[in-house]
């Protein structure tokens, strides 16, 4: 997933950076995290990569270090695990590394009714995208206030802006609840190089559908809903040096966020029977 056009200069890496300050990417197996990966290593930075899937990481790794000649670490774990932040960031220190990087990326949907789950799966979802961004992000702010240079960004979606959906009953407030973290610290770290943006994209070309069962749901939307995760990346890490605080890339994802700020719900109801419609053909 190589970037679609050459890194803009203005984000490369700073020369006089502290050279053990690196970035570290969460879900970088696949989608946007693996585009992140990418875009950041063109921009000269040392990876830390984590994700599930030490294979895969690994077959990335590797290639990017042949592309770029950059340093990358790879932790496999599962943020799932309440001691996997710890090990995480245990592991970034003891390399004597300082998080200047973060991009909070790891999460999945957990389709089925919340009282019909496997028993563990929603504490697990919520453990991956809403409590181990949380610590993720004290652990980085405290590199970066040391470094005096900081970039986050914590990538929510368009689905934030919705009610909670039945048959994926959590996603949607984690999301919504990234929008309202990432604000408060933004407020709270308002040093002029450390950037905090939240990343709200829409339909992207990812695993993620795949993944959720969500094929039906997603063929109702026209090929121009959906985006690149290289452009989706691009657009994210331009937007966030210009210190954006939310960035929805794409005009049709901005204009729906904007009609979505009236009333969602009726409209959100609309698109569920659709798809349940075309799950039960």
């Amino acid at each position: 997933m190589r970037p679609e056009s050459q890194p803009d200069r203005r984000l490369l890496r700073p020369a006089d950076l502290d050279p053990s300050a690196i970035a570290l990417v969460t879900g970088a197996s696949s989608g946007l995290g693996e585009a992140f990966a990418w875009a950041l290593a063109a921009l000269g930075w040392s990876l830390v990569l984590t994700a599930r899937r030490q294979d895969r990481l690994e077959a990335l790794a590797k290639a990017l270090r042949s592309a770029h000649g950059v340093s990358v670490t790879v932790v496999s774990l599962d943020l799932a695990q309440p001691d996997a932040v710890g090990h995480l960031t245990d592991t970034i220190r003891q390399q004597g590394l300082k998080v200047a990087v973060l991009i909070n990326n790891a999460g999945y949907g957990l389709p089925g009714d919340l009282n019909r789950l496997a028993p563990g799966a929603a504490e697990a979802q919520i453990q991956v995208m809403l409590t181990a961004p949380v610590h993720l992000c004290r652990a980085a702010l405290q590199d970066m206030q040391a470094l005096n240079f900081g970039r986050l960004i914590n990538v929510g979606s368009v689905a934030g802006f919705l009610p909670a959906s039945p048959g994926n009953t959590l996603y949607a407030p984690i999301k919504s609840f990234l929008v309202g973290l990432t604000r408060g610290i933004r407020l709270e770290n308002t040093q002029d190089n450390i950037l905090i943006s939240i990343l709200c994209p829409g339909f992207t070309y990812t695993e993620f559908h795949d993944h959720t069962d969500e094929k039906d749901f997603s063929r109702l939307f026209p090929k121009a809903f959906w985006m690149s995760a290289t452009r989706v990346v691009e657009i994210s890490l331009q937007k966030n040096s210009r210190n954006c605080f939310m960035i929805i890339p794409g005009l049709i994802n901005k204009s729906i966020t904007q009609i979505l700020k009236f009333n969602p719900i009726p409209m959100f109801n609309l698109l569920y029977k659709l798809s349940h419609t075309l799950n039960n053909k």
